[in-house]
């Protein structure tokens, strides 16, 4: 999700929000015209998973159809909140993206409940005079019919993935993410840390500080070995080789060296009680400060002991294709 945000109220709001899904557009026009120029998941996952569209779906209650200009002949398919009814009186705005099933309307209602309780309670960003929004990327391949010949589609409906960055990055877990039946089980995923989604966060989490040399305290509790990332083993280049020969990936001293010291400001929030749902995380008083919250506040909840639970794990060849844990019809 991405955060606009205004300390007083500005007609620049808007155009902040046009300005940015306009560049956003751009950077997938710009991916999709070098095929080449592929995230490694999305290639070998291929379009599993995703939905086929017959119709927009139902409105979401408080949010009207609306068609956003890219350029003079173009534009893309949102679902808009009616309020603020004027647009010059608005302090933040939200952009919510939807994942494989391309379900923008249910995103769209997730973020506005969430907004609404922050909202009531004064919280952080979410302001009274806050907009809301949920663009929809349409695929040529599967929507034949459902978007108009002005609205944007993609023969790789994924394609933003590939183009999508956000410079204050929050990691949100559910603890309870551990369906193994369901979820991405390819290979590629396994390697970043098994079968169990919440490990695989955890352990990227404890990877990326490790390599920044930001061990310690902190991380005890996470589960991913990385003896060669080791602060008491890996001081110099000696130590390094010497403890890279476990079944974690090999690195050269040269280039891991070259992200010690380096700042990382993101923060994380793990939630009790959730699985992979994002009505139950965003619901969450944690989740509602990794919405709403200033970074450095935005992160929250405690990680139990998970520190043993990737030992040994290996890549499971068959893969799975299935997407949907059958909870609340809002996953990825």
């Amino acid at each position: 999700m991405v955060r606009l945000s205004k300390h007083s109220p500005l007609p620049r709001a808007f155009l902040s929000l046009s300005v940015f899904l306009t560049i956003l557009i751009l950077s997938i026009l710009s991916a999709c015209a070098k095929p080449t120029r592929r995230d490694a998941f999305t290639s070998v996952r291929g379009n599993a998973g995703d939905t086929r569209l017959t119709s927009l779906g139902s409105r979401p209650a408080g949010a009207y159809a609306r068609s956003l200009n890219v350029t003079s002949t173009s534009s893309i398919f949102t679902w808009y909140s009616k309020t603020p009814r004027n647009e010059s009186d608005a302090e933040s705005a939200f952009i919510i993206i939807h994942g494989v099933k391309r379900n923008a309307g249910t995103y769209w209602t997730i973020l506005n409940n969430a907004w609404a309780k922050a909202r009531d309670a004064s919280f952080g960003s979410a302001r009274p005079n806050s907009i809301r929004v949920a663009p929809l990327f349409f695929s040529t391949n599967e929507d034949a019919g459902v978007y108009n010949s002005s609205q944007l589609g993609w023969a790789d409906s994924n394609a933003w993935t590939v183009a999508y960055a956000n410079k204050q990055v929050r990691y949100v877990v559910g603890l309870n993410d551990t369906q193994i039946q369901n979820g991405d089980q390819t290979c590629m995923a396994h390697a970043v840390g098994g079968q169990l989604r919440r490990n695989r966060s955890l352990a990227y989490w404890k990877y990326i500080h490790l390599l920044a040399g930001q061990g310690g305290k902190g991380l005890e509790n996470f589960p991913g070995s990385f003896p060669s990332l080791n602060p008491q083993q890996s001081g110099n280049k000696t130590n390094f080789q010497n403890n890279n020969t476990s079944n974690i990936p090999r690195s050269s001293y040269s280039v891991a060296n070259k992200f010690k010291g380096v700042e990382i400001k993101h923060t994380l929030t793990v939630v009790q009680g959730a699985g992979h749902s994002a009505s139950k995380v965003y619901s969450s008083t944690v989740g509602r400060y990794a919405l709403f919250a200033d970074q450095a506040n935005s992160g929250g909840g405690t990680v139990p002991d998970f520190s043993n639970e990737l030992i040994g794990y290996t890549a499971d060849a068959a893969g799975a294709k299935s997407y949907d844990d059958g909870d609340d019809g809002d996953d990825d």
